[in-house]
Protein backbone atom coordinates (compact mmCIF):
# COMPACT_ATOMS: atom_id res chain seq x y z
CA UNK A 1 0.00 0.00 0.00
CA UNK A 2 1.07 3.75 -0.79
CA UNK A 3 -0.08 6.21 1.58
CA UNK A 4 -0.40 10.16 0.19
CA UNK A 5 3.18 11.85 -0.29
CA UNK A 6 2.25 14.12 2.84
CA UNK A 7 1.39 10.66 4.65
CA UNK A 8 4.85 9.36 3.21
CA UNK A 9 6.52 12.54 4.27
CA UNK A 10 5.33 12.17 7.63
CA UNK A 11 6.46 8.63 8.11
CA UNK A 12 9.91 9.82 7.28
CA UNK A 13 10.13 12.39 9.48
CA UNK A 14 9.35 10.68 12.73
CA UNK A 15 11.89 7.98 11.54
CA UNK A 16 14.66 10.51 10.86
CA UNK A 17 13.68 11.57 14.49
CA UNK A 18 14.22 7.63 16.13
CA UNK A 19 17.63 7.51 13.73
CA UNK A 20 18.93 10.54 15.17
CA UNK A 21 18.06 9.20 18.91
CA UNK A 22 19.85 6.01 17.80
CA UNK A 23 22.82 7.74 16.90
CA UNK A 24 23.40 9.96 19.54
CA UNK A 25 22.79 7.31 22.16
CA UNK A 26 25.77 5.67 20.01
CA UNK A 27 27.86 8.73 20.53
CA UNK A 28 27.09 8.65 24.57
CA UNK A 29 27.85 5.37 24.73
CA UNK A 30 31.18 5.77 23.25
CA UNK A 31 31.63 8.44 25.47
CA UNK A 32 30.98 6.59 28.45
CA UNK A 33 33.13 3.63 26.98
CA UNK A 34 35.76 6.17 27.26
CA UNK A 35 34.73 7.42 30.59
CA UNK A 36 35.45 3.94 32.09
CA UNK A 37 38.58 3.16 30.67
CA UNK A 38 39.92 6.28 32.32
CA UNK A 39 38.63 5.77 35.20
CA UNK A 40 39.59 1.96 35.15
CA UNK A 41 42.83 3.14 34.75
CA UNK A 42 42.80 5.61 37.52
CA UNK A 43 41.46 2.81 40.05
CA UNK A 44 44.00 0.20 39.16
CA UNK A 45 47.05 2.62 39.67
CA UNK A 46 45.07 3.67 42.91
CA UNK A 47 44.66 7.48 42.12
CA UNK A 48 41.09 7.21 42.75
CA UNK A 49 40.55 5.21 46.11
CA UNK A 50 37.10 4.51 48.01
CA UNK A 51 35.80 4.97 51.63
CA UNK A 52 33.67 2.54 53.31
CA UNK A 53 29.64 3.48 54.68
CA UNK A 54 31.62 5.11 57.86
CA UNK A 55 33.66 7.40 55.60
CA UNK A 56 37.32 5.77 56.64
CA UNK A 57 40.00 4.60 54.56
CA UNK A 58 40.20 1.14 53.17
CA UNK A 59 43.15 -1.30 54.59
CA UNK A 60 46.10 -1.06 51.87
CA UNK A 61 46.19 -3.34 48.96
CA UNK A 62 48.44 -5.72 49.18
CA UNK A 63 49.39 -9.21 46.97
CA UNK A 64 47.65 -11.85 46.38
CA UNK A 65 48.12 -14.94 44.21
CA UNK A 66 45.36 -15.94 41.46
CA UNK A 67 44.96 -19.67 42.59
CA UNK A 68 45.05 -19.05 46.32
CA UNK A 69 41.86 -16.83 45.80
CA UNK A 70 39.89 -19.56 44.41
CA UNK A 71 38.15 -22.54 45.98
CA UNK A 72 38.46 -25.02 42.73
CA UNK A 73 40.47 -24.02 39.31
CA UNK A 74 39.55 -26.49 36.57
CA UNK A 75 39.33 -26.73 33.63
CA UNK A 76 36.94 -29.09 31.80
CA UNK A 77 36.83 -31.88 28.65
CA UNK A 78 35.14 -32.71 25.72
CA UNK A 79 33.29 -36.18 25.61
CA UNK A 80 34.07 -38.19 22.66
CA UNK A 81 32.16 -36.66 19.64
CA UNK A 82 31.70 -40.07 17.95
CA UNK A 83 29.58 -41.64 20.73
CA UNK A 84 26.24 -40.11 20.23
CA UNK A 85 24.02 -40.94 23.41
CA UNK A 86 27.25 -38.80 25.19
CA UNK A 87 25.23 -35.84 23.45
CA UNK A 88 21.54 -36.62 23.99
CA UNK A 89 21.04 -34.93 27.37
CA UNK A 90 20.11 -32.07 28.80
CA UNK A 91 23.32 -30.11 29.92
CA UNK A 92 24.50 -27.38 28.57
CA UNK A 93 27.94 -27.38 27.07
CA UNK A 94 29.56 -24.53 26.35
CA UNK A 95 31.28 -23.67 23.23
CA UNK A 96 33.74 -20.90 22.73
CA UNK A 97 31.24 -18.48 20.52
CA UNK A 98 29.11 -18.77 23.24
CA UNK A 99 31.59 -16.57 25.06
CA UNK A 100 31.97 -14.21 22.11
CA UNK A 101 28.24 -13.88 21.63
CA UNK A 102 26.87 -13.67 24.73
CA UNK A 103 29.70 -11.06 26.35
CA UNK A 104 29.77 -10.97 30.47
CA UNK A 105 26.90 -12.95 31.36
CA UNK A 106 26.78 -16.55 29.93
CA UNK A 107 22.85 -17.56 30.23
CA UNK A 108 22.69 -20.49 27.75
CA UNK A 109 24.89 -22.94 25.72
CA UNK A 110 24.29 -23.79 22.39
CA UNK A 111 25.18 -27.47 22.74
CA UNK A 112 24.11 -29.99 25.46
CA UNK A 113 25.86 -33.15 26.71
CA UNK A 114 24.15 -36.42 28.78
CA UNK A 115 25.40 -37.65 32.24
CA UNK A 116 26.77 -40.31 30.26
CA UNK A 117 28.89 -38.03 28.45
CA UNK A 118 30.10 -36.43 31.87
CA UNK A 119 31.08 -39.57 33.15
CA UNK A 120 32.98 -40.96 30.66
CA UNK A 121 35.14 -37.85 29.99
CA UNK A 122 37.04 -35.25 32.21
CA UNK A 123 34.27 -32.44 31.78
CA UNK A 124 32.40 -30.96 35.35
CA UNK A 125 29.42 -29.14 35.60
CA UNK A 126 30.26 -25.73 36.71
CA UNK A 127 28.27 -24.28 39.41
CA UNK A 128 26.75 -20.40 38.29
CA UNK A 129 28.15 -17.58 39.25
CA UNK A 130 32.28 -19.07 38.40
CA UNK A 131 34.21 -17.40 36.05
CA UNK A 132 34.95 -18.77 33.08
CA UNK A 133 38.11 -18.27 31.46
CA UNK A 134 39.46 -18.85 27.66
CA UNK A 135 42.16 -20.47 27.26
CA UNK A 136 42.71 -21.45 23.81
CA UNK A 137 41.49 -20.36 20.44
CA UNK A 138 39.65 -16.70 22.01
CA UNK A 139 42.46 -16.93 24.18
CA UNK A 140 41.37 -14.44 27.57
CA UNK A 141 37.96 -13.90 26.83
CA UNK A 142 36.01 -14.00 30.63
CA UNK A 143 32.40 -14.27 31.28
CA UNK A 144 30.29 -15.47 34.25
CA UNK A 145 27.99 -18.22 33.55
CA UNK A 146 24.31 -17.90 35.04
CA UNK A 147 23.80 -21.06 34.54
CA UNK A 148 25.21 -24.04 35.68
CA UNK A 149 27.34 -26.05 32.85
CA UNK A 150 29.79 -28.08 31.27
CA UNK A 151 32.95 -26.78 29.63
CA UNK A 152 36.01 -28.10 27.44
CA UNK A 153 39.45 -28.07 28.31
CA UNK A 154 39.78 -25.13 26.24
CA UNK A 155 38.43 -22.95 29.13
CA UNK A 156 39.42 -22.82 32.87
CA UNK A 157 36.86 -22.37 35.32
CA UNK A 158 37.67 -20.21 38.51
CA UNK A 159 35.12 -20.76 41.87
CA UNK A 160 36.56 -18.00 43.89
CA UNK A 161 36.70 -18.04 47.57
CA UNK A 162 33.71 -16.20 49.36
CA UNK A 163 35.84 -13.38 50.31
CA UNK A 164 36.64 -12.59 46.78
CA UNK A 165 34.19 -10.77 44.21
CA UNK A 166 33.85 -12.73 41.18
CA UNK A 167 32.48 -9.48 39.30
CA UNK A 168 35.59 -7.82 40.56
CA UNK A 169 37.93 -10.32 39.02
CA UNK A 170 35.71 -10.29 36.24
CA UNK A 171 36.76 -6.82 35.64
CA UNK A 172 39.89 -6.84 36.16
CA UNK A 173 40.98 -9.72 33.54
CA UNK A 174 38.60 -8.63 31.16
CA UNK A 175 38.56 -4.69 31.22
CA UNK A 176 42.59 -4.38 32.50
CA UNK A 177 44.12 -7.18 30.86
CA UNK A 178 42.61 -7.19 27.23
CA UNK A 179 41.31 -3.35 27.05
CA UNK A 180 44.44 -1.01 25.08
CA UNK A 181 44.04 1.28 27.98
CA UNK A 182 46.74 4.29 28.25
CA UNK A 183 49.01 3.69 30.94
CA UNK A 184 48.26 0.03 32.07
CA UNK A 185 49.61 -2.99 30.72
CA UNK A 186 48.31 -5.33 28.06
CA UNK A 187 49.06 -8.16 27.36
CA UNK A 188 48.91 -9.74 23.51
CA UNK A 189 47.69 -12.70 24.53
CA UNK A 190 48.31 -14.47 21.31
CA UNK A 191 51.72 -14.40 22.63
CA UNK A 192 51.36 -16.15 25.74
CA UNK A 193 48.90 -19.01 25.10
CA UNK A 194 50.69 -21.85 27.20
CA UNK A 195 50.77 -19.51 30.15
CA UNK A 196 47.13 -20.21 30.75
CA UNK A 197 47.41 -23.87 31.64
CA UNK A 198 46.47 -26.13 34.94
CA UNK A 199 49.82 -26.10 36.07
CA UNK A 200 50.58 -22.13 35.64
CA UNK A 201 47.42 -20.52 36.66
CA UNK A 202 48.67 -20.71 40.33
CA UNK A 203 51.61 -18.09 39.24
CA UNK A 204 49.63 -15.58 38.17
CA UNK A 205 50.64 -13.15 41.10
CA UNK A 206 47.93 -9.88 41.52
CA UNK A 207 49.84 -7.47 43.80
CA UNK A 208 50.06 -4.10 44.25
CA UNK A 209 53.09 -1.14 44.53
CA UNK A 210 53.48 2.42 43.47
CA UNK A 211 54.38 0.93 40.22
CA UNK A 212 53.06 -1.75 38.05
CA UNK A 213 54.06 -5.20 39.36
CA UNK A 214 54.91 -8.22 37.08
CA UNK A 215 52.48 -11.31 36.52
CA UNK A 216 54.88 -14.61 36.96
CA UNK A 217 54.29 -17.50 34.87
CA UNK A 218 57.22 -20.85 35.54
CA UNK A 219 58.33 -19.33 31.59
CA UNK A 220 58.36 -16.46 31.17
CA UNK A 221 57.53 -12.78 33.09
CA UNK A 222 55.50 -9.88 31.66
CA UNK A 223 53.62 -7.11 33.29
CA UNK A 224 50.34 -7.37 35.10
CA UNK A 225 48.45 -4.77 37.00
CA UNK A 226 47.20 -4.32 40.63
CA UNK A 227 44.85 -6.58 43.07
CA UNK A 228 43.43 -5.12 46.56
CA UNK A 229 44.44 -7.40 48.99
CA UNK A 230 42.16 -10.34 50.07
CA UNK A 231 42.21 -10.81 54.17
CA UNK A 232 41.34 -14.37 55.35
Amino acid sequence: FIPTIEEQNKIVEFLDVIDKWLANFKKQKESLELYKKGVIQRIFSQEIRFKDDGGSNFPEWGEENLGELCKIAKSGGTPKSTIKEYYEGDIPFLAISDITEQGKYLNYASKTISQKGINNSSTWVVPENSLIYSMYASVGFVAINKIPLATSQAVINLILKDEVSTEYVYYFLFDILFENIPGVPSLHMEQYAFNFTISSHNGISLCISPKFSLFESPSRPTTMTCFPFIST
